[in-house]
């Protein structure tokens, strides 16, 4: 993903500096970023849409299998889901269900029930609500996400 995008600047004859100016990033956070380094989700998306909007599925699908960070996976998390990338969202889910933080487990049970509605893994809208209303997270965001897709399947 990195080299891609390394690839197009070159092209294009921009240059690191100039990036980081366009989505308001420190030159050291650029440099970090294309050395490996996690940034934000919403950074990382931003880079993509500036270097190499055309490729940015292909670009953030990359990405979303790199984040580890809760938040990070999160944010990946509702990227994958809004956009229907179901094979990664899959794979988000599974790593936020085996980290060891417990809103991000939340988050990935919720994301899980999304999932199974989006691939229409349920027999009917009433068995999806049904396991909505069985599920009590605590963080209010997962609890807002709970709420609109209830809304939804009634």
């Amino acid at each position: 993903m990195r080299q891609t995008l390394l690839n197009e600047m070159e092209v294009k004859g921009d240059t690191k500096s100039l990036l980081a100016q366009k989505v308001d990033m420190s030159n050291s956070q650029i440099t970090a970023f294309f050395q490996g380094k996690e940034i934000s989700f919403d950074k990382a998306v931003q880079i993509v849409r500036e270097v190499k909007s055309d490729s940015e599925s292909e670009l953030i699908n990359q990405y979303c299998l790199e984040v580890k960070s809760p938040k990070n996976i999160r944010y990946a998390m509702e990227y994958a889901s809004t956009h229907r990338l179901l094979d990664e969202l899959s794979h988000l889910i599974n790593k936020a269900t085996n980290h060891q933080n417990k809103t991000l487990q939340d988050y990935a049970h919720m994301y899980k029930l999304v999932h199974d509605w989006q691939t229409d893994n349920y027999e009917s809208e009433t068995e999806l609500y049904t396991k909505l209303q069985s599920f009590c997270p605590s963080d209010l965001t997962i609890k807002l996400l709970q709420s609109l897709l209830s809304i939804k399947v009634i």
